[in-house]
């Protein structure tokens, strides 16, 4: 029984170790590009080597820019990024995938900013 719950503390030790290297890896600000859209809003995300993440719009309105912001959590394992995000009416999952270097949610995928 021991042996079991030593081997259990162990893997999850390591599972820990590799979500931080990954979240230290990946951390940084993003651009979401849409594929096909050229319009003038745009989005990012800012995932903070804490763990804690922040999405920003911007958008025209009467013609200014404007920005609104909301706040969240986001995790990270070998090539993947998920993102939750407290929206209006709920927490937005977001998962991207790392292919052939970028990653991608359906059309949309992140641009690493430097």
């Amino acid at each position: 029984m021991h042996k079991v719950l030593a081997l259990i503390m162990i893997c999850t030790c390591i599972a820990v170790n590799a979500q931080e290297a990954f979240i230290k890896k990946y951390s940084g600000a993003y651009t979401v590009i849409v594929a096909g859209y050229n319009g003038g809003d745009s989005e990012a995300f800012a995932l903070r080597p804490d763990g804690s993440a922040v999405w920003v719009e911007g958008y025209k309105h009467n013609g200014k820019i404007e920005t609104r912001q909301k706040n969240g959590t986001w995790t990270a394992k070998e090539g993947v990024i998920t993102i939750s995000i407290q929206g209006n009416t709920g927490i937005i999952v977001e998962e991207y995938k790392l292919k052939n270097g970028t990653f991608r949610s359906g059309d949309r995928y992140l641009k690493k900013n430097p």
